[in-house]
């Protein structure tokens, strides 16, 4: 995600900043940050290359909500979320059709809670896929059509919506393309598309499609905590 902070305040603008290192390295989510103090010479310079602004409304020289106005105006995609103490603007923030409104002082778990919306909105355009490579062709899977990938005899089996594929390539080398927090292993060798989990019960994962699958005990409490928090994302869209 390529984010701009507009923000006149120097304490501030770094503390936004340095929320952004904090969810990068809890989330492993990749972001880039660009800073702009002066509302103007950021919009000199605009060009449809962000995913996010940061934008705070008092500044000098621009209202950050006439800067939002004039930027909708040159990107109808750009998520744009104010960051400020001035309540009395939020109405007018839908005017923008602004993401989320958060007043100052804002907390770290406010900012990752919007980090978490923001994420969801760009992959909610741009669906995430899995590329791989059976023994003579190259498949593109979209992640939401994945129930869960497992590894056997030094090959994965993806089980996917329409029937399994083979692949030849490491578990973890899987994960690590995956979306963060979509997924979980139940065991050492078989991960979960978290989003096709119907429930736990006893040591059984139960899928959407009626399916079954084994959950080791050691690996139990962290999958209910991560597929907990996965809902707990979904009830914030």
């Amino acid at each position: 995600m390529r984010t701009a902070i507009v923000e006149d305040e120097r304490p501030a603008a770094e503390r936004l900043g340095q929320y952004c290192a904090n969810y990068e390295a809890e989330t492993g989510r990749h972001i880039v940050t660009d800073t702009f103090a002066d509302p103007a010479a950021f919009l000199e310079q605009y060009s449809p290359a962000y995913d996010l602004v940061l934008l705070d409304i008092q500044m000098p020289g621009m209202n950050g909500m006439r800067l939002a106005e004039r930027l909708r105006e040159m990107d109808s995609k750009v998520l744009i979320v104010f960051v400020t103490n001035m309540a009395q603007y939020a109405v007018q923030g839908y005017q923008v059709a602004a993401l989320d409104f958060i007043l100052k002082p804002i907390s770290y778990f406010q900012f990752s809670r919007m980090m978490d919306r923001a994420f969801r909105c760009l992959e909610q355009r741009n669906p995430a896929s899995l590329i791989v490579t059976s023994k003579r062709d190259t498949y593109r899977i979209p992640v939401a059509d994945i129930c869960y990938i497992e590894s056997q005899n030094h090959k994965l089996l993806i089980h996917r919506e329409g029937g399994v594929l083979e692949a030849w390539t490491a578990l973890s080398a899987v994960e690590e393309s995956l979306p963060p927090r979509q997924f979980s292993r139940v065991n050492a060798g078989m991960l979960v598309n978290l989003g096709k989990v119907a429930g736990v019960q006893r040591d059984n994962v139960q899928l959407l499609s009626g399916e079954e699958l084994p959950i080791a005990r050691r690996r139990k409490k962290e999958f209910c905590a991560n597929l907990a928090y996965y809902y707990g994302e979904k009830s914030y869209v």
